[in-house]
């Protein structure tokens, strides 16, 4: 159990998601007048992209019934 869910009940974001929040902040920081605030949100970003790129090599593990 995590946090009281049972580890077959939790949905992991999907890549997709993450894309979509990447953009999202890429907006954001495209918007800022703060260049190190740009700057942040920007790597921000890309850290999304890498986790992005990591749902997509994500495995099911049947063992435990996890996605």
């Amino acid at each position: 159990m995590v946090t009281g869910v049972p580890v077959n009940d939790i949905e992991l974001p999907t890549a997709e998601y993450y894309r979509d929040k990447a953009a999202e902040i890429r907006i954001v920081a495209r918007l800022v007048n703060a260049p190190e605030v740009a700057r942040d949100l920007f790597e921000i970003a890309y850290l999304f992209d890498r986790m992005a790129a990591h749902a997509e090599t994500r495995t099911p593990c049947p063992a435990i019934d996890f996605p």
